[in-house]
């Protein structure tokens, strides 16, 4: 009984520990995210800027049209890059933010995460499997889609050009769902997909050439656990390659008893 009690006393040390040293690193590492995610688009919205302004009247229509389909889309780029700060903040420095909850249907809150991503990344194809007739779920709606997003948008992300990543939707009888985003990427290996839900980090060194603020899979799985769920990564089923994410959103004790 002692040596478990001293168990959890240690555990518990390492994790203040931990939340402590997070706390400490956050200005810096905010720092740095911010001036490489934001100075990237803003390049593009001032050269694009200046082309139009030197050069309006010489561009033909398709050339204007593409320019300004370049700045629209850093802009998106930097909105959803800001609220995913906003996200991080109230999730990670004050708190788990305060959960408004409702009864919504999941395939409602994946479809429109799907549009949100689509908006922004044309190229995005998703293929989605819904396996059961889903009862609706009690959770903040714009808080979920935006974690089901994130992952959506890294999965995209690592795919191979015109390779659909797949979404299945799954409930058990006690109502308990589960989201797996698979993608037929580099994959991730089994000793670091822990470390991939850790701030300002990606799941891939190389990248693969692309810039990312490292706070996605973060946020998703801050705003899942607040609902009592969680979000992690595991190896696709079938010995496929690439990565598969698995969303859990239990639907909550008190609510179950409630609903009775």
């Amino acid at each position: 009984m002692q040596n478990a009690t001293h168990n959890q006393m240690q555990h518990a040390q390492a994790a203040t520990h931990g939340v402590v040293a997070d706390a400490l690193a956050l200005p810096s590492a905010l720092l740095a995210s911010v001036s490489h995610d934001l100075r990237n688009p803003l390049s593009v919205i001032l050269g694009a800027s200046e082309v139009l302004h030197d050069s309006f009247v010489h561009l033909a229509d398709d050339d204007r049209h593409a320019y300004l389909r370049a700045i629209r889309r850093e802009c998106v780029r930097m909105d959803e890059y800001v609220q995913g700060l906003f996200s991080a903040t109230r999730l990670f420095v004050g708190g788990s933010a305060r959960l408004a909850c409702d009864w919504i249907g999941i395939d409602e809150i994946v479809g429109s995460a799907v549009e949100r991503l689509r908006r922004y990344r044309d190229e995005a194809r998703v293929r989605i499997d819904i396996a059961s007739p889903l009862r609706p779920v009690h959770a903040n709606g714009p808080f979920v889609e935006q974690a089901v997003l994130n992952v959506l948008d890294n999965a995209v992300k690592f795919s191979p050009p015109n390779t659909p990543v797949e979404l299945r939707i799954a409930q058990d009888a006690a109502a308990n769902t589960r989201i797996d985003v698979t993608d037929a990427g580099p994959g991730i290996a089994p000793d670091q997909r822990e470390h991939v839900f850790g701030m300002f980090v990606s799941d891939d060194p190389q990248s693969l050439g692309r810039a990312g603020s490292g706070l996605g899979l973060a946020i998703s799985r801050g705003i899942l656990r607040a609902h009592g769920g969680d979000v992690t990564a595991c190896a696709p089923e079938c010995g496929r390659v690439g990565t598969r994410v698995v969303l859990t959103l239990p639907m909550q004790e008190a609510v179950r008893k409630g609903a009775r």
